[in-house]
C-alpha cells in the first residue's frame, strides 16, 4: 500500500490531510496535534499491527514481501550489499542484497528510493537476502538539492533510534511524505518537524500540544514546557517565559501561514526533546546531516 503522491504547489494542511489518508486506509493513526493520549493509541495500534502480521518472533514469517524505502548499505565483499530498509509492515529491516555494488543495481539503492523487497532466510533470526525493485527514485530527484539531500541523510541515521523490526507504519507514512514533497520546498521541511514529533511518539517521549497545562485553554497556546512536554498559554507562560520552548503556530495551526523562522524553531523544539530523552542517555548525539539541514534552513531565514 502506497501513500498517494502529493500534488503540486500543496499548503502545509493539504500535505498533513494526505499523510492523515494514509493513515486510514492504512489502518495507522496519524494525529494532529499529538497529544499523549493519542500516544497511547499510537503504540496499541502498532502492538495490534504487529500481532495481525506475525512480527513477533513466535510467529515471525522466514518470506515476505513490503515496500520500503532505503536507508543505507554496508558493502561486504567486493559485489554485495548489506541493506538496510525502513518497510511499511517489518519496520526498519537488514538484508544481504547479492550483486548489490553492481552497476545494474546500483542506481535502485540510493537512499531516499521507494523500493519493493522480497526477504528470504532460512531462520526468522537470520540476516536473510533481499531481492529489491525500485518504486520510486527520490534519492536521484534531490542531487541537485543540498536541503534534500541532508533531509534524507538525516532521515536514515535518526530512525535508527528505533529497535530493528519494529514496525512504525505511522512514521513510515510521514516518511515516505516527507520525500514525495521535495517538490515542495515551503512545505517539507515543516513536514520533517512533524516526523520527529512522531518519533519522539513512538520512542514514548510524546509532545502534548493541545492545551495549555496550567489552565486547560485551548487558547492562544505559545510556549511548551521543558519539564512536562506540553503546551502553555501565552498569559500563563509569560513569567516563566525565559525558561520555556517556543511553540511555532505551525504546529497548532497548520493552516496559518509559514515562515522559515518558523520551521527553525520547530527542529529546535524537537531537538531539545530528542537530545534530552533519545541521545543523551545513551551518549549518542544528533547526525551531522541534521545540523547540515539546520544551518541550511537557518541562511534561508536570514535572507527571507
Amino acid at each position: 500500500m502506497a501513500l498517494s503522491k502529493s500534488a503540486s504547489s500543496l499548503s502545509l494542511s493539504e500535505a498533513l490531510k494526505a499523510v492523515g489518508a494514509f493513515a486510514v486506509e492504512a489502518d495507522v493513526l496519524i494525529c494532529d496535534p499529538p497529544s499523549r493520549r493519542a500516544v497511547q493509541r499510537t503504540r496499541s495500534e502498532a502492538l495490534r499491527h504487529r500481532r495481525l502480521h506475525g512480527v513477533f518472533q513466535a510467529g515471525a514469517r522466514m518470506d515476505w514481501s513490503d515496500e520500503g524505502i532505503f536507508l543505507s548499505g554496508k558493502p561486504l565483499g567486493e559485489a554485495n550489499l548489506i541493506a538496510e530498509v525502513l518497510t511499511l509492515e517489518h519496520g526498519r529491516h537488514l538484508g544481504l542484497v547479492r550483486g548489490g555494488r553492481s552497476r545494474r543495481i546500483r542506481p535502485t539503492l540510493q537512499p531516499g528510493n521507494l523500493v519493493r523487497v522480497t526477504w528470504r532466510a532460512r531462520l526468522a533470526e537470520h540476516l536473510g537476502g533481499y531481492n529489491v525493485e525500485l518504486m520510486e527514485a527520490h534519492g536521484a530527484r534531490a542531487l541537485d538539492d543540498p536541503r534534500a539531500l541532508s533531509a534524507i541523510g538525516m532521515l536514515g541515521e535518526m530512525v535508527k533510534l528505533l529497535p530493528e523490526r519494529d514496525p512504525h507504519p505511522e512514521l513510515y507514512a510521514t516518511t515516505l511524505h516527507v520525500l514525495r514533497s521535495f517538490a515542495e520546498p515551503k512545505v517539507w521541511p515543516a513536514l520533517l518537524v512533524y516526523w520527529e514529533i512522531q518519533l519522539l511518539q513512538e520512542l514514548g517521549f510524546g509532545l502534548d500540544l493541545t492545551s495549555c497545562a496550567a489552565t486547560g485553554s485551548t487558547e492562544d497556546l505559545a510556549y511548551v514546557s521543558p519539564k512536562s512536554g506540553r503546551t502553555v498559554s501565552r498569559e500563563a507562560g509569560a513569567p516563566y517565559a525565559d525558561k520555556m520552548l517556543l511553540l511555532p503556530r505551525f504546529l497548532i495551526d497548520s493552516a496559518g501561514p509559514l515562515a522559515p523562522s518558523d520551521v527553525v524553531a520547530g527542529f529546535e523544539l524537537t531537538g531539545f526533546f530528542l537530545q534530552r530523552d533519545a541521545l543523551s542517555p545513551h551518549g549518542l548525539k544528533f547526525p551531522d546531516a541534521r545540523a547540515r539541514l539546520l544551518d541550511l534552513l537557518s541562511r534561508d531565514t536570514h535572507a527571507a
